[in-house]
C-alpha cells in the first residue's frame, strides 16, 4: 500500500512538471508567432527583482509608449495597494525610472498591427526589498485607517447615546469619508451615510418664545421619536442675518450657536448693524465635517445630506421696535477744526447732525435736531435745550473734530476724532459713553476730505447709538 501511494505522488508530480513545461512552451511559441520578445508573455524571474510588463496601443508610437508606462504604474499601484505619487508617476512616464523603488525600464518591444496601430511593450524591473517595505508600510497604514474608521463609528454611536445627535452625524460623515477615500472594502461608506441621514431626518428645529420687536428668540433642537421628542445637546446651529456696514453696504452675516442639555439656545444678534426689518435663518451646521465630506464624496452622495439639511431650517421674521419709541430724543453734533474751534453753524444743526439724524430715522429712532448755540457753555447749552424741547427724554450729545490733516501730492488726508454720550433727562452722568471714535478720509479737496471723514464718523456711531436704544 505504501509503495502504491508513493507511485501516485510521483505520477502527479510528473504531470505537474509536464503541464508547466507545456504552458511555458506554449507562451514561448505565442511570442515567436507574434514577433515579440519572449518576456512579453513569459514571466521573468531574478533573485531580488520584481518584473512588470506594460502594454500600450495607439496610432502614434509615442502615445502607445506612454500608455505602456501608465499600464506599469497601474500594476505597481495594485501590487503596493496604494496609488503612485504625482512625482513618481511623472518620473516613470518621462524618465522610465522610479528611484524610490529602484525601478527602471530594461527592454522595449514594438509591434505594428494589421489595423495600422502600434503596440509598445515595456519590461520594467524593481527592487523586491523596497517594494516589500513599501507594501508593508501601506498595509500598516490601511490597518490603521481601518481602526480609525471603526473608532469613529464607536464615537458616533456614543454621541448618539448621549443625545448629541449632531455630533454623531458629523462623526459618521467623517468615518464615511475616510472609508470611501481610502477604499476600505470591509466597511461600507454608504451604510455610514445612511446612519447620518437617518439621524438628521429625525432632527427637528423650532422657534419658541420669540420677540420680533427685539430680534430675539429661543431655538429648540430635538430628536423626533415615535411618541415624544427629546432634547439634543450641543447641536450646532448657524444663524444668518442681513446687516448694513458703516459704509452703508448690505451684507450677509452669520454666527454659530450650540444648544444646551435642554436642547435650546437663546438667540440675540451679535451684529448691531442688522436691518430694521428682515428675517433670521437658522440652519443645522455640520461645519468642516460637511465641507470635507462634500469635497471627497460623489455628488449624489453629498446631495443626500445637503437636501435633508435644507429642510431642517427655522425662520424668525422681525421688525425692530425701540423700547424708547414715543420718547422724544434730541440730537446735537458739534463740529470742530484742527485747533478745536467750533465750525458748525450756531443757528442750525450741523451737517453731521443732519446726516446722523437721517441714519437714525432709517434705523427706527426718531430724533429732534438741536443747533450748536453756546456749545462751549454747558449751562447755556442746557438752557437752549430745555427751551427748544421742554419735554425731551434723552439727549444724544456728539462731538467730532479734525485730529490731523496732511498733504501728499495733490491729496489731502484727514483723521477725525470724535465721541458720543447719551444723557437721560435730569441726570448729569451719561447712560452711555462711546469713548474715542476715529475715522479717516482722503480727497483732492481739503474741505471734501473733512466732510467725508465726518460722515464716516456719523455712520460709525449710528450703530452704537441704535444698539443702546434697541438692545439696552
Amino acid at each position: 500500500m505504501m509503495k502504491r501511494n508513493i507511485a501516485y505522488v510521483l505520477i502527479a508530480f510528473l504531470v505537474f512538471l509536464l503541464c508547466c513545461s507545456c504552458t511555458s512552451l506554449s507562451l514561448e511559441m505565442k511570442a515567436q508567432n507574434e514577433g515579440v520578445p519572449e518576456w512579453v508573455y513569459v514571466p521573468q524571474k531574478q533573485s531580488g527583482r520584481v518584473f512588470f510588463v506594460g502594454k500600450g496601443t495607439d496610432k502614434d508610437s509615442y502615445r502607445a509608449s506612454l500608455k505602456a508606462s501608465i499600464d506599469i504604474s497601474s500594476q505597481l499601484a495594485e501590487y503596493l495597494g496604494a496609488p503612485l505619487s504625482d512625482d513618481q508617476y511623472r518620473e516613470l512616464t518621462t524618465l522610465r525610472t522610479i528611484r524610490d523603488y529602484s525601478l527602471s525600464v530594461q527592454s522595449k518591444a514594438e509591434k505594428t498591427n494589421s489595423d495600422g496601430t502600434v503596440t509598445i511593450y515595456l519590461l520594467a524591473a524593481a527592487s523586491e526589498n523596497k517594494l516589500y517595505q513599501l507594501r508593508s508600510s501601506t498595509a500598516e497604514e490601511k490597518d490603521q485607517l481601518l481602526l480609525d474608521v471603526q473608532k469613529k463609528q464607536d464615537e458616533a454611536q456614543a454621541f448618539y447615546q448621549k443625545d448629541m445627535d449632531i455630533e454623531a452625524v458629523k462623526t459618521y460623515l467623517d468615518a464615511a469619508r475616510l472609508a470611501y477615500t481610502n477604499q476600505i472594502e470591509t466597511i461600507s461608506s454608504d451604510a455610514l451615510v445612511d446612519k447620518a441621514c437617518s439621524i438628521l431626518q429625525r432632527t427637528q428645529m423650532k422657534i419658541i418664545d420669540s420677540d420680533p420687536s427685539m430680534c430675539r428668540c429661543t431655538v429648540s433642537v430635538q430628536r423626533r421619536n415615535r411618541f415624544f421628542a427629546s432634547a439634543i445637546d450641543k447641536a450646532t446651529v448657524r444663524a444668518s442675518v442681513d446687516a448694513k456696514g458703516a459704509s452703508g453696504t448690505l451684507y450677509r452675516d452669520s454666527f454659530v450657536f450650540a444648544s444646551g442639555k435642554d436642547g435650546k439656545f437663546e438667540f440675540i444678534s451679535p451684529n448691531d448693524g442688522i436691518l430694521k426689518q428682515s428675517s433670521v435663518l437658522f440652519q443645522i451646521d455640520l461645519g468642516s465635517s460637511l465641507e470635507e465630506f462634500t469635497k471627497a464624496m460623489p455628488l449624489e452622495t453629498s446631495q443626500r445630506v445637503t437636501s435633508i439639511l435644507e429642510e431642517k431650517t427655522a425662520m424668525l421674521d422681525y421688525s425692530l421696535t425701540s423700547p424708547f419709541a414715543g420718547t422724544q430724543i434730541v440730537l446735537s453734533v458739534i463740529e470742530m477744526d484742527l485747533t478745536g474751534d467750533v465750525t458748525s453753524p450756531s443757528d442750525e444743526p450741523s451737517d453731521t447732525s443732519k446726516n446722523l439724524g437721517t441714519l437714525l430715522e432709517d434705523s427706527g429712532i426718531a430724533v429732534s435736531l438741536l443747533g450748536t448755540d453756546a456749545a462751549d457753555d454747558d449751562a447755556a447749552f442746557q438752557q437752549a435745550l430745555e427751551s427748544a424741547y421742554p419735554f425731551y427724554g434723552y439727549l444724544i450729545d456728539a462731538r467730532v473734530g479734525v485730529e490731523n490733516s496732511y498733504q501728499s501730492g495733490t491729496v489731502t488726508s484727514v483723521l477725525a476724532n470724535g465721541s458720543v454720550k447719551i444723557y437721560k433727562r435730569g441726570e448729569s452722568s451719561p447712560v452711555f459713553d462711546s469713548g474715542t471714535v476715529q475715522s479717516a478720509a482722503s480727497n483732492k479737496d481739503a474741505d471734501a476730505a473733512v466732510k467725508e471723514a465726518f460722515e464716516l464718523y456719523g455712520n460709525t456711531i449710528c450703530y452704537r447709538i441704535r444698539d443702546w436704544f434697541f438692545f439696552l
